[in-house]
C-alpha cells in the first residue's frame, strides 16, 4: 500500500512483514521503478504491532492548514477495523478502533480508502471500504472536525474478494466483485452535475473468487482497475473512463489471494500505471509491473 507526500515528494509504502507488524519503508519518487536493491531508501520503521496476520491494508495522504497527514488502517486480530496517523518523521498515534456496531469479515483483502480537503469531490475527510461480517462490502467515513460514522452498503459485493476506489476530477468509483456473476460491478458518485448518491453498472470482465483489485487514476479522467482473472492467477488491467470499461491487458501471474496496490507514475520516459503484488513462485517478493495505457508492459520487477 502506498501514498504520496506532495511536499516533499516522498513515496511511502506499507506492508506487513514475516511477523505481522506493519511496516513503512520511505523511497524516493524517481526510486520507485528499478530492480531489487537500486531504491535509495531513507528509513524502514514498524509502525503497528497488532494487526492480524495478512491483514488488509489501506493508507491515504492529506493536507490540513498546510500539514501533511498519513495515516493507515488494518484488522487486528479480533475483527476490528484500526487506524492511526502521523505528520513528517513524527511518532505514530495510538492506533484506535473506527467500528462501534460492526466488524471485519475474516480472511478478507477487501480495504480501501480515500480523503479530500478541498471538497472536490463532495468530501471534506475519509472514507473506507471494508468486508463487512453481514456479507458485503460497506463504507465508513468522518467528516474532519467530526466522528466516525457509517455510510453505504454496497448490497450484492463479495467480501471474500477486494475492493477498489479512486477519485477522478468528476468521479468518485468504487470496484467490487459481484458476488453472483463474479463481474466487476462499478458503483459511481457523479459531482459534475452533482448527482447525490451511489449508481452502479456491471461490466463485462470476470474476476477470479478470493481476488484482490486495486485502482488508481491517471488525472486525465481514466481509471486503471487490477485483479486476478478468471480462470487461472494472472493480473489483468482495464481501463474505466466515463461509463466505459475497456477489455483487459493480461500481465503476469501473482501468487493466489496476493495482496494489490496500484499507483499511477506520470513521470519519466514510461508513464503508466504501477501495480505492486506478491509473487506467484515465491509470495514473500513483492514484485511490480507497470503498464502504459496503450496495453505495453514497460517495465516489472522485485521490490523486496
Amino acid at each position: 500500500m502506498t501514498v504520496n507526500d506532495a511536499q516533499t515528494l516522498t513515496l511511502y509504502s506499507y506492508y506487513q512483514n514475516a511477523n505481522g507488524t506493519i511496516m513503512e519503508t520511505r523511497y524516493a519518487n524517481s526510486s520507485v521503478i528499478g530492480a531489487k536493491g537500486t531504491h535509495t531508501d531513507t528509513s524502514v520503521i514498524a509502525v503497528v504491532t497488532d494487526a492480524a496476520q495478512r491483514s488488509p491494508l489501506g493508507a491515504v495522504s492529506y493536507t490540513i492548514q498546510g500539514t501533511v497527514f498519513r495515516q493507515i488502517f488494518y484488522v487486528n486480530t479480533i475483527g476490528q477495523l484500526k487506524t492511526t496517523n502521523t505528520t513528517g518523521s513524527n511518532s505514530w498515534q495510538t492506533p484506535f478502533s473506527i467500528l462501534t456496531s460492526d466488524s471485519v469479515a475474516s480472511n478478507s483483502l477487501a480495504l480501501c480508502t480515500r480523503a479530500d480537503t478541498a471538497s472536490v469531490h463532495g468530501l471534506n475527510g475519509i472514507r473506507v471500504y471494508y468486508a463487512s461480517f453481514k456479507g458485503y462490502i460497506q463504507e465508513v467515513g468522518i467528516n474532519f472536525g467530526s466522528t466516525w460514522r457509517q455510510e453505504f452498503s454496497f448490497y450484492g459485493s463479495d467480501p471474500s474478494a477486494g475492493v477498489g476506489c479512486a477519485d477522478g476530477s468528476s468521479v468518485s468509483n468504487i470496484y467490487v466483485r459481484n458476488s453472483t456473476t463474479a463481474a466487476v460491478r462499478r458503483f459511481y458518485w457523479t459531482y459534475s452535475p452533482d448527482i447525490w448518491g451511489w449508481q452502479n453498472v456491471t461490466m463485462n470482465q470476470t474476476i477470479k473468487s478470493g481476488s484482490d483489485i486495486a485502482v488508481c487514476n491517471d488525472g486525465a479522467g481514466t481509471d486503471h482497475i487490477f485483479y486476478q482473472e478468471e480462470p487461472g492467477g494472472n493480473i489483468k488491467r482495464a481501463l474505466a473512463y466515463d461509463a466505459v470499461m475497456s477489455d483487459s491487458e493480461t500481465l503476469e501471474v501473482a501468487s493466489a489471494g496476493s495482496k494489490l496496490d496500484a499507483l499511477y507514475v506520470a513521470t519519466g520516459s514510461n508513464p503508466g500505471a504501477l501495480v505492486m503484488y506478491q509473487n506467484a513462485t515465491d509470495p514473500s517478493t513483492l514484485w511490480f509491473s507497470q503498464i502504459a495505457r496503450t496495453g505495453t508492459e514497460v517495465a516489472n520487477g522485485a521490490l523486496l
